[in-house]
């Protein structure tokens, strides 16, 4: 029977998890970008860019595990029907 793997689903999950946002220790002086409050209209549309790259990202971890239970599903099934063939062949060899 296959045994389930892990795939760069499970990483990414931890990988998200270890890594959070936040900005350079030391700006720039002369940076055209001021430092912003919560309340500036930039923050605000880095915060939904995050969280739309955060979705993405989720949407496609959750995509791939699908594709691998629909591969662990067809491996099972292929290694079954190896299985099946070779007491066939050995049934076979075994009247002859």
């Amino acid at each position: 029977m296959h045994q389930r793997s892990n795939t760069i689903a499970s990483p990414l999950t931890l990988n998200l998890a270890r890594h959070t946002y936040s900005p350079s220790p030391s700006p720039r002086p002369d940076s055209r970008v001021a430092t912003q409050s919560p309340d500036h209209p930039q923050h605000s549309l880095n915060l939904a860019q995050i969280e739309q790259v955060r979705m993405l990202i989720l949407g496609m971890e959750q995509r791939l595990q699908v594709r691998e239970e629909k591969l662990v599903k067809t491996v099972e099934r292929a290694e079954d029907e190896g299985r099946r063939f070779e007491a066939l062949r050995s049934e076979i060899i075994s009247d002859t």
